[in-house]
């Protein structure tokens, strides 16, 4: 069985006054229990966090103690759903996806600083040139341009 509360305990978890508590039986927003000029704990404090919910609106008639509630109800219901999100598997975690990025970028890198030495004397072979002789002056070109790459991709964008 619910438990009943008098208005004056429900205007005192409303943080209202119990004359209010009675302008909302009348208007409908609240329901006395049939009989007993009582009101069911459980729907009271429903019908509280259904005020907090909507879209975090603020009642300016509701005093102070009121408003922090429903504040703090839609907090709540805030982080409940971040938490269900992040339990579904919606969110990922940034610092593996920094760690992750950063080895990605690393083996890149030395991907790129290695071409040069692998492909000189192949390059200088296939141009028919002396592979020892042509081979550094390729290898040297190519390690700084490959240089000048890497730090442009360093570089903060300029619109950023």
């Amino acid at each position: 069985m619910d438990e009943l509360i008098r208005k004056g305990e429900a205007a005192r978890l409303l943080g209202i006054s119990a004359s209010r508590v009675s302008q909302l039986i009348r208007c409908g927003q609240l329901k006395e229990v049939e009989g007993t000029g009582m009101l069911c704990r459980e729907e009271v404090e429903q019908w509280l966090k259904a005020r907090a919910l909507a879209a975090n609106a603020v009642d300016e008639d509701l005093p102070p103690i009121a408003i922090s509630r429903q504040r703090l109800e839609a907090a709540r219901a805030a982080i409940a759903q971040h938490d269900l999100e992040a339990r579904r598997g919606q969110f990922i975690d940034k610092d593996v996806v920094a760690k992750e990025a950063f080895e990605a970028g690393r083996r890149v890198r030395q991907a790129l600083e290695a071409l040069p030495y692998r492909l000189a004397s192949t390059l200088a072979g296939e141009l028919g040139l002396d592979a020892a002789e042509a081979g550094s002056v390729v290898q040297e070109l190519m390690a700084a341009e490959i240089r000048l790459v890497l730090e442009e991709l360093t570089q903060e964008p300029k619109g950023a």
